[in-house]
């Protein structure tokens, strides 16, 4: 095993990244987010590139205002044009973002995350992006289940690239509760993912959502 980088937290680097791996582009470089660290001081969170040389640059530090998010966790994906996307699981100012951080550390919200019943809120995991530029998430509580606790089971999500969000399904516990682990995608449309709790056993669900 060889050790790429430490983080040290601080305002020149990020600190525990939370459930966060890497992506890699077809350079060598790696991208991915911490949640907490950063030169903001509310110690919101990075997202990051580490070289090929191992020398890590700091993209952009959460939050930068009042309406940007907090604490990333997910890996990040990138378009054909090499802009980032991710989500952070709070902030925004309360349910969490979608966001796009450019190759230049520009950063856009695209999304803010409004909570139950209309919306999704904490997205623990990041989004997935299909050929037409479509995002798909998960969020841990909001939409309209009410058996979850007072923020809501968790949903699925759409976000088109146009920035309208799409609740696809919104959990009941009965078919679970806390999504959490992200989606993938089948040629067909079919999204997969998990759920950390409920179901028939009270112990999580896998489960696929139909185009």
């Amino acid at each position: 095993m060889t050790v790429l980088h430490n983080f040290v937290g601080g305002s020149q680097d990020g600190a525990f990244p939370y459930l966060a791996g890497v992506l890699r582009d077809a350079k060598g470089n790696l991208y991915g987010d911490t949640f907490e660290g950063g030169a903001s001081p509310y110690n919101g969170g990075v997202v990051y590139k580490l070289g090929k040389s191992g020398a890590l640059t700091v993209l952009h530090s959460f939050p930068v205002s009042e309406e940007d998010g907090e604490e990333p966790m997910g890996i990040p994906v990138v378009d054909k044009q090499g802009n980032l996307y991710g989500t952070t699981s709070t902030g925004g100012p309360d349910y969490g973002i979608v966001w796009k951080v450019s190759k230049k550390g520009k950063e856009t919200v695209l999304h803010h995350f409004a909570g139950g019943p209309s919306d999704g809120a904490f997205p623990y995991s990041g989004v997935i992006l299909d050929a037409k530029g479509n995002f798909y998430g998960v969020t841990t509580a909001g939409g309209t289940g009410t058996t979850c606790g007072q923020y809501g089971c968790g949903t699925v999500y759409e976000l088109s690239k146009n920035g309208t969000l799409t609740l696809l399904h919104s959990f009941t516990g009965t078919d679970g509760d806390y999504p959490i682990g992200g989606l993938i995608l089948d040629a067909n449309g079919n999204l997969y993912g998990t759920t950390v709790y409920g179901g028939s056993d009270g112990y999580g669900t896998v489960f696929k959502l139909t185009p």
